[in-house]
């Protein structure tokens, strides 16, 4: 059993379905839909705890997600499947007795955010052989993305004096702090070398809608550059290069400089799209349906 103290709110605010369903499947277009895209589910995990943040590894075999697996509500472990396997038993990438989220491929592993027996958050590198601490030195992480040098943007949770808050860490430990208020969503555009993540307008409450914005490593701020669609919280890439937000069923593209319509989900899932990921090898997609 996994035994931990939970250190902030931002994990729990999220765990508020009574079913989690991740499935997975091909994307292809399809000129006949109101959509250009259409979607073919080949497999699913259904579960009526905690399931979330799903990840494809480097080589696009393994479905990688967070999964609540003790019986206190937030004990999780980062667990896989092999592709085309998810009538077998889940296996955890490496087991132990803390808690831990975010899986997102690093090294010859995965970078998770790690809730230590004492509370504290922090970037950790395991894999099923070995684990250690990342930047050891930057405690409270929610959420992170790396850069193409070890550069990492991270939403850091509040503090004695600091509000939740968006910062970029440069390869040599320098932390730009760039908004407060961020939303759970940071993704790294490996093509033109932009961060991107949401969070409200600048000045703005903290309980104010989403925008999307960018940053690039030596700018002095960051960008924003629109509005989130309506429920819009999660980003993802696809391997092209194109940005992809989830809003209610939907995946809206960004093009143009603004969303829009690119897969309606609507079929495929009873309750709500959040987190997304696309296989960085093929057209696969996968997706968390949340339904209450």
């Amino acid at each position: 059993m996994k035994v931990f103290v939970l250190a902030s709110l931002f994990i729990a605010q999220s765990v508020s379905a009574s079913s989690y369903v991740i499935k997975y499947g091909h994307w292809q277009a399809d000129a006949t839909k109101p959509m250009p895209v259409s979607f073919s589910t080949e497999g699913a995990i259904h579960r009526s705890h905690y399931l979330s943040q799903p990840e494809f590894s480097a080589d696009g075999k393994l479905l990688v997600f967070t999964e609540q697996t003790g019986s206190e509500a937030l004990a999780t472990d980062i667990n896989y499947l092999e592709i085309g396997s998810d009538k077998k038993l889940p296996k955890p990438v490496r087991a132990t007795p803390f808690g831990e989220f975010s899986a997102t491929v690093y090294g010859d592993g995965y970078s998770v955010i790690r809730v230590e027996a004492d509370g504290t958050q922090r970037l950790w590198q395991i894999s099923a052989t070995s684990e250690k601490v990342l930047l050891p030195e930057v405690l409270g992480v929610g959420y992170h993305a790396w850069g193409a040098s070890g550069d990492v943007m991270m939403f850091l949770l509040e503090n004695a004096t600091q509000p939740n808050r968006a910062v970029y860490r440069d390869n040599a430990g320098k932390i730009t702090e760039l908004l407060p208020n961020p939303g759970r969503s940071f993704v790294y555009d490996k093509a033109e070398n932009w961060f991107y993540f949401t969070a409200p307008a600048k000045g703005a409450a903290a309980e104010t809608p989403l925008h999307l914005w960018r940053y690039r490593a030596g700018q002095a701020q960051a960008e924003m550059l629109a509005l989130l669609p309506e429920s819009g919280k999660d980003l993802a890439f696809t391997p092209q290069g194109q940005l992809m937000v989830s809003a209610k069923t939907q995946l809206l593209v960004w093009q143009g400089g603004k969303w829009q319509p690119w897969l309606d989900l609507s079929k495929d899932c009873e309750g709500v799209i959040s987190r997304f990921k696309f296989n960085p090898t093929n057209t696969q997609l996968a997706f968390v349906c949340e339904k209450e």
